[in-house]
Formats: C-alpha cells, structure tokens, sequence
C-alpha cells in the first residue's frame, strides 16, 4: 500500500512537472489598459490577512497618477501577491520591524517597481536560481511562484532582479 502511494505520488508529481514546463513555455496572454496603481492596491488588498495575521506593515508610494500601462491584470495581481508573501515568509517571528515598501518610479518611460522589505534576504548566490522553477529556499515552498513571477513579468515586456539583499 505504501509503495502504491508512493508511485501515485510520483506519477503525480511527474505530471506535474509536465504541466508547469508547459505553461512556462506558452501562454496566451490577453493585455488590457490599466492603472497599475489600482492593481497593486488590490493585491495588496488581496494580501491584507496575511499581512494582519504575520504583523508586517505594507506601505505603497506611488508618485504617477494615473499610471496607465498594458498588462493582464489577473497575473500581474498574482505576481504582486506572490511578491508580498514572499516578503512576509522572509520575516523573522521575532523581527520588530516587520515591513514592505513598495515604490513606483518612471526611468526612461519604462516604469519601475521596487519592492524592499526587512526580511532576513536572499544570499547573493542565490540571486539568479530562485528564478527557477522547483528551487526555494524556503523549505515551506514549492518554487514555483518566482518562476511564475518571472515569466508573467517577461510576458509584460519587463524584468526582475534583485538588487540588494541583505
């Protein structure tokens, strides 16, 4: 019975796999105008009990209104969520200033979003391999959700990096 569940598993995580390399490699991605302000604010909106319940204080300073951009609003959510729960799970229990500052800037007509929290960081090595998919640093997680937020942020004509971790 025990080595059926673990072929069962298996076989699972095998298809798994099989998808999420699929949906890595294609995706029709529909694009609408938008306020990119208003989808921070909704997932941060969407984020707000986990940010209740880990006693982190989010704060958004976005000095362009409106800011209109093309996006998928529905994945960019999810990559803003994604940002955020990261950020909460990088913070220390016992950490006092618990916080995420999320900014807005216009450089060059390109808009850049910087997400800074006071979490324990990211070592410098791992700066470029938590983009992959199946690679977390946290035991908790699956290493999916960078992987996801690096491609929709691709699909956006965009990048991602971290530039200091500390």
């Amino acid at each position: 019975r025990t080595l059926e569940m673990i072929q069962t598993s298996s076989d699972h995580l095998g298809k798994l796999t099989n998808n999420y390399k699929d949906y890595m490699r294609s995706s029709n991605l529909v694009l609408k105008k938008e306020n990119l302000m208003e989808v921070i604010e909704e997932s941060i909106n969407l984020s707000s009990e986990m940010l209740r319940t880990k006693q982190v204080d989010i704060e958004f300073q976005n000095k362009y209104q409106p800011l209109i951009t093309y996006v998928n609003r529905t994945n960019l959510e999810q990559v803003f969520i994604n940002l955020i729960k990261n950020s909460v799970e990088a913070m220390p229990e016992d950490r006092e200033n618990k916080k995420i500052m999320i900014t807005t800037e216009l450089k060059n007509e390109q808009i850049l979003i910087h997400f800074i929290d006071t979490g324990k960081g990211i070592p410098q090595a791992n700066w470029e391999s938590v983009f992959d998919p199946f690679i977390s640093i946290d035991k908790r997680g699956m290493g999916l959700g960078l992987p996801f937020v690096k491609k929709t942020i691709i699909e956006h004509l965009g990048n991602i990096t971290i530039s200091k971790s500390s």
